[in-house]
């Protein structure tokens, strides 16, 4: 209310020169974006253990953030925004497919599926 903000603005002019106080007011913002997901996916000729210790390690160079070991889910805080990350790992015979689902607003999740796009094809070659 009114009289609320009145005695919040009077209790910190007690505190801090009336100069320092700046009173603003916040507003909704009608976004339009929705949430986008990727799924960035590629086959390697290595072990599962081998390939997964290389997904942690691509994770790593862009700074995620573990948010659930059991669902291997992280964080990542990026130039473009913030995003979920997610991987499924599955061997099959001498190959293992990895699949990365990266869940957030636009532009990060296609700048981040780049990237990890990237990395996963020149470390599938250099496995072939």
């Amino acid at each position: 209310s009114n009289a609320d903000q009145q005695a919040l603005h009077e209790e910190l002019l007690t505190k801090v020169p009336a100069d320092q106080v700046d009173a603003y007011r916040l507003e909704p913002v009608d976004a339009d974006l929705s949430p986008e997901s990727e799924v960035v996916e590629e086959t390697i000729a290595a072990g599962a253990e081998t390939v997964e210790s290389f997904v942690e390690y691509v994770l790593s160079k862009r700074k995620a953030v573990l948010q659930s070991a059991a669902n291997n889910e992280y964080e990542i805080y990026s130039n473009k925004g913030r995003a979920d990350v997610t991987y499924q790992i599955s061997e099959d015979g001498d190959t293992t497919t990895v699949r990365l689902r990266i869940e957030g607003y636009p532009p990060a999740p296609s700048f981040l599926a780049d990237f990890f796009r990237t990395e996963l094809e020149e470390y599938a070659e250099s496995q072939a």
